[in-house]
């Protein structure tokens, strides 16, 4: 599973630079910035679902022009992503996005959920 969470990071890098696995590490915040978690189900011996939750974090209040951006570039990047790893294959899905509550005036948070497919080849 390391290996997909390495992948799945380096993809989002590519998109946005500031991308972090579960909680953004940097000493200075810099807005906007993505956050992505994972939980992993069992489909059968040789194959495993895997549910991947990317949050994405904008402070410009009620102008949603980035957020919105970034949140669809991450979408058409991940929507239907697939690649060989050393251990799997992994097959990317979009399932939703949605606007996520602060109860903040300035910060805005949209959720994306994709379903990954691992096909274990050991």
């Amino acid at each position: 599973m390391k290996q997909v969470i390495k992948t799945i990071l380096k993809e989002l890098k590519s998109v946005h630079v500031e991308s972090y696995y579960m909680k953004n590490s940097a000493k200075k915040i810099s807005y906007p910035y993505v956050v992505f978690s994972t939980s992993l189900t069992n489909i059968d011996r040789y194959a495993d679902g895997c549910y991947l939750d990317v949050d994405v974090f904008c402070n410009k209040g009620l102008d949603q022009v980035e957020i919105e951006t970034l949140s669809e570039s991450i979408k058409m990047h991940l929507r239907h992503f697939d690649q060989m790893l050393e251990d799997c294959y992994i097959r990317t899905q979009f399932q939703s996005m949605q606007t996520v509550p602060t109860n903040l005036d300035d910060l805005q948070r949209r959720n994306l959920r994709f379903y990954i497919k691992i096909d274990w080849r050991k």
